[in-house]
């Protein structure tokens, strides 16, 4: 018997050591997978997915064989981290991670893993993310958890820049968890927190009191350059310079000490030494090559030959490069959106002697709004648009040169050709002298009988009023078009961006004095009034209210919508002209069944351009002259074959999932049959479906 208990006692050993060493194995993959660093997407490396893998194989086992074992709720929670971490599967470990807490409520993975719920809704739901860890905080678990699902929340907060909710829960951890692990942590996330902010002299007295408590040598490095970081942008060059020289005696780190190069070229750059700023940016590039370190020493480099030395083709160039050292470098995207900036005051600046009016305007709104939304400088902004109205002045005076030009040419071409007249109506003396000899006629002065002089030939008077007209019609484009518009974006900006109250409100009087009627100045009252803006005149808006009534009451009283249509359709300049032409149509063919009477108003819509789809429709009734007889309206058909398409999806749906069909299909094929039959009458009665119906504006 004695035996037996020894055996008994050896093999249940052996049993424990088996799924132990199994778990241990299992522990050492994983531990190995989370030593390997990212690639630079984000994900695992090669030879992390393969240790993930055989730590998922060694926790199966464990799952499988020894699913009693006291190393079963271990092995769950690590096959559902390398779920979350080898393939970023969130919804298949999200699964697991609530495995654990069905299996093991009071195991601690089961605490844990509801934050790691939390971590998968982040990919998946960033709502659920938060309300799951607002309510684990409040769910009992033990600090050591509540601590770090603060943390994490306060991370996401961070990420979704919502600063405040952030500082919160960075505040209460510092409150009340000094003595936790998260502590340090925490601390310096909330002075980074306020450099992210813009709040630069408060991350950098956080970062100074940070300095006082005990923590690693690293840590306090970082904060050291986060607090030259914040004097630089608080424009303190000269203490950047100081602060660099200091640190960089101190810190041991390769990238660390290319970081602190940038600060300092950049400092060197905004105090002017710009040649030396150059030299320390390509130092950054060549010593740390295809890098984010690079990459950003590019990006600043470029910036210093773009804002400051104003050499657009070799920003450009160094632009360009952001992605080539570093395809994923957070600079990459202002990169690529202020060398485009680049390139368009390089073609603003070039020869635009030929270039069309409408180019060369619409290339100077392009550069202002890129002033004003990539590169934030709306002052710059200004001074473009300034330019677009100054240029109105320029055209006038070319315009008067050109009038006195043309004024001047005629009164010579005038007076020239009196004098010719005058000149061959004189007879030459010496011409009507015959010699003795009768019959010898001296034709060198009978020549000169008939000649004149030169007379200016009307060329260059039709050349000079061709541009005349050319230049009216680009003023008056000035006056209605470019200059409005341009005055409602300064209008924008003056009271959205400055925020200067009395700026606007004395450039929205003169505005509204010198265009009383012109769409965009209307735009700027609502504007004022911060009602949703609409580019329309107030006669536009009148008559656009007119229209719609005409066609809500085009059936039941047409002889009253007819009159209002007439008075829109009598101005063919007006905005709504085309809508009411082919409201008029519409109503002598579908209500009045007047065919004479719509007859010009299609042959009129035939000849438009840009209006596709009522040419269409016009073109299904109406052709070379003739109406068509039709059996059903080309809506009916059309919506005929869009039911038929939805039936025909439907049904290979439904078989392709093996359900049985529903009641869908029938009242389907009922529809269809009820679209089959014939219509009795080619003119559709009053009560059909009519695609061709006006629609309001």
């Amino acid at each position: 018997m004695k035996n037996i208990l020894i055996a008994l006692a050896l093999i249940i050993l052996l049993s424990s050591c088996a799924y132990y060493n199994t778990f241990f194995n299992a522990e050492k993959y994983f531990e190995n997978a989370q030593k390997e660093a990212l690639s630079a997407d984000g994900t695992p490396s090669r030879s992390a997915v393969q240790n993930y893998n055989k730590a998922m194989k060694k926790c199966g086992i464990i799952l499988t064989d020894y699913k009693d074992s006291k190393w079963a709720d271990d092995a769950l929670f690590m096959l559902s981290q390398c779920l979350y971490y080898k393939q970023k599967n969130y919804l298949q470990a999200k699964q697991k991670f609530e495995e654990v807490i069905l299996y093991y409520p009071k195991s601690e993975y089961a605490q844990r893993s509801h934050i790691y719920i939390a971590r998968c809704e982040r990919e998946l739901d960033k709502e659920k993310a938060y309300k799951k860890l607002r309510d684990f905080l409040v769910s009992g678990a033990s600090q050591k958890y509540l601590v770090e699902a603060t943390n994490l929340l306060a991370e996401y907060y961070l990420e979704d820049k919502v600063y405040s909710q952030a500082e919160y829960y960075y505040k209460k951890i510092i409150d009340n968890y000094p003595k936790s692990d998260i502590f340090e942590v925490a601390f310096f996330s909330l002075a980074l927190l306020y450099h992210r902010n813009g709040e630069y002299p408060e991350s950098s007295q956080i970062f100074e009191e940070f300095l006082k408590i005990r923590t690693e040598k690293k840590n306090k490095l970082n904060a050291r350059y986060y607090i030259i970081y914040n004097d630089l942008l608080q424009e303190k060059y000269e203490d950047v310079l100081s602060g660099v020289a200091s640190l960089m005696k101190q810190e041991y780190r390769d990238q660390e000490l290319s970081a602190l190069l940038i600060l300092k070229a950049r400092a060197l750059a905004k105090l002017g030494d710009t040649d030396q700023a150059d030299i320390i940016f390509e130092k950054v590039i060549n010593e740390n090559d295809k890098t984010l370190l690079s990459a950003e020493s590019s990006y600043w480099r470029a910036e210093m030959h773009f804002r400051i030395l104003n050499n657009y083709e070799l920003a450009i160039e160094y632009y360009n490069n952001v992605r080539t050292q570093k395809a994923t470098s957070p600079f990459v995207e202002d990169a690529v959106s202020h060398s485009a900036v680049a390139s368009q005051i390089v073609q603003y600046h070039s020869s635009r002697d030929n270039i069309e009016l409408q180019q060369l305007v619409s290339e100077q709104m392009k550069l202002a709004e890129y002033y004003i939304e990539v590169l934030s400088l709306p002052d710059s902004a200004m001074v473009v648009y300034d330019n677009i109205i100054s240029h109105r002045d320029l055209l006038m005076l070319r315009l008067d040169s050109l009038q006195t030009e043309l004024i001047e040419l005629k009164s010579k071409l005038s007076v020239d050709s009196l004098a010719a007249i005058s000149d061959s109506l004189a007879t030459q003396p010496d011409s009507l002298i015959i010699p003795k000899d009768s019959l010898t006629i001296v034709l060198k002065d009978s020549t000169v009988i008939n000649e004149a002089p030169p007379v200016i030939k009307p060329a260059r008077s039709d050349t000079i009023s061709q541009n005349i007209t050319k230049l009216q019609s680009d003023i008056e484009l000035y006056d209605n078009e470019f200059i409005p518009y341009v005055k409602f974006v300064k209008l924008w900006l003056l009271k959205n961006i400055y925020q200067d109250s009395s700026r606007t409100a004395q450039f929205y009087l003169e505005f509204r004095a010198d265009y009383p009627d012109n769409k965009y100045s209307c735009a700027a009252e609502e504007l004022m009034q911060n009602q949703e803006v609409e580019f329309i005149t107030y006669a536009a808006k009148q008559q656009r209210e007119e229209l719609n009534y005409a066609i809500a009451i085009i059936e039941e009283q047409p002889d009253s919508a007819q009159i209002i249509l007439q008075q829109i359709a009598a101005d063919s300049t007006a905005q709504f002209y085309h809508d009411a032409i082919y409201s008029l149509g519409y109503l002598q063919y579908f209500i009045y069944r007047d065919t004479t009477a719509a007859r010009p108003y299609f042959d009129e819509i035939l000849t438009w351009q840009n209006q596709s789809e009522r040419t269409n429709v016009i073109s299904s009734l109406y052709f070379d002259g003739k109406f068509l007889k039709l059996q059903r309206l080309p809506a009916l058909v059309e919506r005929e074959r869009r039911l038929a398409e939805e039936a025909e999806q439907l049904e290979a749906d439904q078989l392709e999932a093996e359900a049985p069909a529903d009641s869908t299909d029938d009242e389907m094929i009922i529809e269809l049959e009820e679209l089959e039959k014939p219509e009795s009458r080619y003119m559709p009665d009053s009560d059909t479906q009519r695609s061709p119906r006006p629609k309001k504006p």
